[in-house]
């Protein structure tokens, strides 16, 4: 068991070593492209995928607290007095800070068993951003009697 942790079985993804930077006489590169290609990593190409994805979803994530409870209370506001509306925002903000952090572990589990990690990341980041797109239309405020309340909370919940 401790074999298959330390090397017996090895990744598809692992890196590969540097090799030494010497110049090479027989070479018709200079010693800076020579010393490129071999400091050169190799990734597998998902992982720029993720890591855009990772910092899109944090500027979402971190821009909503921002804003969201002023959102949810000028929402509420329309239809119960002002406190209760405050009442219900910081309850909702709470709720959807929580479910932020506590619904990861459903992603690790679908990740684990059924699509894969890159697949999850994948598809969960098309959910993630439909979200911000229903959300974002259930912010408009041009239309009488649109029912902007349920449109939001759809997209707060697909994020």
């Amino acid at each position: 068991m401790v074999s298959h942790f330390f090397g017996k079985h090895r990744s598809k993804y692992e890196y590969t070593e540097l090799e030494s930077c010497e110049p090479n006489p027989e070479s018709t590169e200079s010693d800076e492209e020579q010393h490129q290609k071999k400091t050169k990593l190799k990734y597998p190409w998902q992982i720029f995928f993720i890591i855009i994805t990772e910092a899109c979803e944090r500027f979402s994530f971190y821009g909503m607290n921002a804003v969201l409870t002023l959102y949810l209370v000028e929402q509420f506001k329309k239809t119960m007095p002002t406190e209760e509306a405050e009442d219900l925002s910081t309850v909702f903000f709470h709720l959807f800070k929580f479910l932020s952090f506590f619904t990861p572990l459903f992603g690790a589990a679908l990740s684990d068993s059924v699509f894969g990690k890159f697949r999850t990341i994948f598809y969960l980041s098309l959910v993630y951003a439909l979200g911000q797109i229903v959300l974002s239309v259930g912010a408009i405020t041009i239309v009488e009697n649109y029912p902007s309340l349920p449109i939001s909370f759809a997209g707060i919940f697909l994020i």
